[in-house]
């Protein structure tokens, strides 16, 4: 494996701050058990071998292994109580504390916690192949629901501790230099994401509820964007056969990021926190969000 180009170690050797591939599917509704059944299958069919531990999404839970008896004791008494008590999600782990593999689902309570987008979340390290990306994108594209969603580039950084501000502020550097690593703080955006889509990614996901709020700017996008997948659920734009990282100092091509981007216009959220640090301001975060569509302001 080569060297992570976006790398700092902590003390504790666990990344302050790490590229790495994702892919996110945002929900209106959190996962039933049979949904969630449905993508913990297709990842256990392209991904199982990535998985050593789980835990659940509740507060003061700890990872267990994953083997034989803890899968079946999640399928068969687990999962099928999901949601029925304090139980909204779990989290799937390699246990590597860099270039780890991650598949987590959370599900927010309507009543306790309105307006937050559930979600589907898969984390690799920054060098697996598009190809598995795609096609797990592609698959869970039409077994699920989703409201919006992107896969490609991200930087994992660190959201609490003492490092945490400067993790923050280095995601914001690599920012504003490479348009096509999204910057990322799942906790912030969860709050946001109902209103609209984020921004364009290598892949970009539009759904249903969101396609009919502004026909012509779907319309608009699937002229400009031949490479799109439409499901029982959505749309799914691929810009490429690999994300980029969108160097803007040695002006990597981003035409096809840029011409999306305009058209799905209309879609984008309209207001959104910073992701934190000490330079992420409001102002700034909503500026990287519209970057390709107002490039003088970020």
């Amino acid at each position: 494996m080569g060297t992570n180009p976006f790398i700092e170690l902590g003390p504790d050797d666990v990344p302050n701050h790490e590229l790495k591939q994702g892919l996110v599917f945002y929900l209106r509704q959190a996962p039933s058990p049979a949904q969630a059944r449905r993508v913990h299958d297709l990842y256990l069919r392209h991904c199982e071998g990535h998985i050593r531990c789980y835990r659940s999404t509740a507060l003061g839970r700890d990872f267990v292994p994953w083997n034989g008896e803890a899968r079946r004791h999640f399928e068969q008494v687990l999962l099928p109580t999901l949601r029925t008590q304090e139980h909204w999600g779990y989290v799937f782990w390699d246990g590597r504390a860099k270039d780890s593999w991650q598949f987590m689902f959370h599900g927010f309570r309507p009543h306790s916690e309105p307006g937050r987008a559930s979600f589907y979340r898969f984390e690799f390290d920054w060098q697996v192949s598009p190809a598995l990306v795609k096609t797990l994108a592609e698959e869970i594209a039409k077994a699920v629901p989703f409201h919006s969603g992107w896969g490609g580039y991200f930087l994992q950084a660190r959201k609490a501790g003492p490092s945490a501000p400067a993790a923050l502020d280095a995601m914001y550097a690599v920012a504003r230099r490479y348009w096509g690593v999204n910057a990322y703080n799942l906790d912030v955006s969860v709050r946001y994401l109902l209103a609209g889509y984020g921004c364009v990614s290598w892949l970009t996901l539009i759904g249903h509820g969101l396609m009919e709020a502004a026909p012509a700017a779907l319309a608009s996008a699937k002229r400009g964007n031949p490479l799109f997948m439409e499901t029982d659920f959505g749309v799914a734009f691929c810009l490429g056969d690999a994300p980029v990282l969108g160097d803007r100092n040695r002006q990597e091509p981003l035409e096809a990021y840029v011409t999306l981007a305009r058209a799905l216009a209309p879609l984008q959220i309209q207001e959104h926190a910073s992701f934190g640090g000490t330079r992420w301001t409001e102002e700034c975060t909503l500026q990287w969000f519209r970057r390709f569509t107002h490039p003088d302001d970020f």
